[in-house]
């Protein structure tokens, strides 16, 4: 019986033949899933020079990407599996005692922490990922919207209208804020610091060593997401009711810059350390690429516009 990896990966040219293994090639930034077709597309170059390439994997149910790419997650027909790629080598696929009913995954900036969550159930599971596999952890209940996993992986944070909070990886949890509606979160590099929005308030507040500070100046409209450059100097809010990213010195709190957007986004997606995709919110979304370096935004092609 062939593997789900194998059933639903395809070559990045096109269709994949039965026998013939999926092989990645090329400098791939990361994966974007097309939830409405239902297939995960590589995103192929670098900023300013990016093109969404053709199916890597269809016919799914759900999928995700861990920053940098290395981890898929794939569900398909009621099976699910955790994809380890790397380029000019087959994929290795680790199912395990992995929960069912995913309907969304919440990795660490550095890939190696991966919490599934399933709505229906009410229950997370927290994954360790390395190279030798997974190591999966016994699913906690859990009715809140995972937003955060620390890099060390022993601290969840979810929100629900009303509070804001930090499970442990036992599942004991402590409230960190009484949010009206949170609704993005991100952990520095060392995981002492973390970034939360409150999309009602339009309040962006930073907790770190059990502390708490919100500086006047870190605020939005409507904030719908949060992203941090590579070495966490600058903090990018979303803002889908201005279709605009606000830009902050995190040491400081003060405002850095604004960048405007053509169109309201809807969320970000970490590609890898300084790279984000912005996702939009019409029908047939237009991709654009974050370089946190460079603090701009640039356009993400698609084959078939290329297409003569």
């Amino acid at each position: 019986m062939r593997s789900l990896a194998a059933i639903c990966l395809l070559s990045l040219s096109g269709a994949l033949a039965p026998a013939q293994p999926l092989r990645l090639s090329g400098p791939v930034a990361g994966y974007y899933y097309d939830e409405a077709a239902r297939v995960l597309r590589p995103v192929l170059g670098r900023a300013g020079a990016a093109l969404l390439g053709g199916a890597a994997a269809e016919e799914l149910d759900f999928a995700s990407a861990a920053p940098g790419g290395a981890w898929l997650y794939l569900a398909r027909r009621g099976a699910s599996v955790l994809v380890l790629t790397s380029p000019g080598s087959e994929p290795v696929e680790f199912a395990g005692a992995l929960l069912g009913g995913v309907d969304r995954v919440v990795w660490s900036r550095d890939g190696r922490w991966a919490v599934l969550q399933s709505s229906r159930a009410g229950l997370i599971q927290l994954v360790a990922l390395g190279d030798g596999g997974i190591q999966p952890h016994a699913p906690l209940e859990c009715r809140l919207r995972v937003l955060a996993v620390s890099p060390d992986g022993r601290s969840i944070v979810a929100g629900a209208p009303g509070e804001l909070v930090a499970v442990s990886e036992t599942g004991a949890a402590a409230r960190l804020a009484a949010f009206e509606d949170p609704q993005a979160a991100i952990f520095s590099r060392d995981g002492r610091t973390l970034y939360a929005a409150d999309r009602s308030s339009g309040a962006v507040e930073a907790f770190r060593d059990g502390s708490r500070w919100l500086a006047p100046a870190l605020g939005a409209v409507e904030p719908s997401d949060l992203a941090l450059s590579s070495d966490d100097e600058f903090l990018f809010v979303l803002d889908c009711a201005a279709a605009a990213l606000h830009v902050f010195e995190t040491r400081s709190g003060s405002a850095a810059g604004q960048i405007a957007l053509e169109a309201p986004p809807a969320g970000l997606q970490m590609l890898r350390e300084d790279l984000f995709l912005i996702r939009g919110v019409a029908e047939t979304p237009r991709l654009r690429l974050l370089d946190t370096s460079r603090r701009a935004v640039f356009f993400v092609a698609e084959q078939r516009l290329l297409e003569p």
